[in-house]
């Protein structure tokens, strides 16, 4: 009698499974994008419902390993109950893509919309890494709306994420948003960043303990030079300086004092909005920084000039 898929043991069964859905590339869309305005697009490939026991074998590997990217918040939370808090809990990456929202939505839709994806983030507990994205072009933004109504209600959905390490935002960050998450390995913001009343920025950094990947692309957002020794050790850091920065040597020594045995990569931008005078860097204090960093394998610096010198005393990586 031949044998069924079934015969195989099932760790060579979940190795069929896990090489299934390791396709490149699988973005799920849930939501309002044309041609699917209004209704939820399937995502179960025919894999999936050729017999029941497959599904309940497989469904984990489809979820664990898909980037969902959920465009409207309601359609989401409609998918959500529909996929069961079984399947929910075994979503791994999410991005979440609001921009829609402020197109020819009163403020009291808008509120809603974000206390929707709270609950959107509240059914997903083995969430691991979170894309959140909010500005619109063609207005300001949402932030005010997160910030002003809801910015309590998000910051509880995300604290209720106890897997959660990475989290990128597109849009003025809120920092009560990010505030005590103390399993936080990776913070990538593409924006601004905004303090409570009566708080500092450095006071939200003193509590992500385990953060190791940061990541500033801030407009307008100053940092002082001590920022950088409330941020916990890094492995990688990406500052994009802001063009109304006064950049000096006393930032570099806070890199360094904080994070030289542990930084290896770094990548300044914008360098050219430095001090004048007495306070502008010159090469010879990014050559310090360099060597300040005995453990720097990935170095690169926006000014051309600057940049090559330096990169050949990074010898670990020749391709930076």
């Amino acid at each position: 009698m031949p044998l069924s898929f079934f015969d195989l043991p099932r760790e060579l069964r979940d190795e069929v499974y896990l090489q299934h859905f390791l396709r490149p590339g699988r973005y799920e869309i849930i939501g309002p994008h044309p041609p699917n305005h209004g209704r939820v697009k399937s995502y179960n490939p025919h894999f999936l419902r050729t017999t029941s026991q497959i599904y309940c074998e497989a469904s984990p590997f489809l979820y664990r390993r898909t980037v969902f990217k959920l465009q409207a918040p309601h359609q989401s939370y409609q998918w959500i109950n529909t996929i069961g808090p079984s399947n929910a809990s075994q979503i791994r990456e999410v991005q979440l893509e609001s921009s829609f929202l402020t197109r020819d939505v009163d403020e009291a839709g808008q509120r809603i919309a974000a206390q929707t994806w709270a609950k959107v983030l509240r059914s997903m507990p083995g969430l691991h890494r979170l894309s959140f994205s909010y500005v619109d072009s063609n207005s300001n933004s949402w932030t005010k709306i997160i910030y002003q109504n809801d910015q309590k209600d998000l910051a509880n959905a995300l604290d209720s994420l106890h897997e959660l390490r990475d989290i990128s935002i597109n849009g003025v960050l809120p920092l009560a948003m990010v505030n005590n998450k103390t399993y936080l390995e990776t913070l990538i913001l593409y924006d601004d960043m905004e303090a409570e009343e009566g708080r500092s920025i450095e006071s939200y950094f003193d509590a992500l303990p385990r953060l190791r990947h940061l990541s500033l692309r801030s407009k307008a957002t100053i940092v002082s030079p001590g920022f950088f020794a409330h941020v916990s050790p890094l492995h990688t850091l990406q500052w994009i300086l802001p063009a109304n920065l006064q950049f000096t040597r006393l930032h570099l020594e806070g890199i360094v004092n904080r994070h030289s045995i542990s930084l290896h990569e770094l990548r300044l931008g914008n360098t050219r909005g430095q001090a004048e005078g007495d306070d502008r860097l010159e090469i010879e204090d990014f050559q310090w920084l360099v060597l300040s960093l005995p453990h720097l394998e990935k170095l690169y610096i926006t000014n051309p000039h600057i940049n090559s010198s330096l990169v050949a005393m990074v010898p670990t990586h020749p391709d930076n």
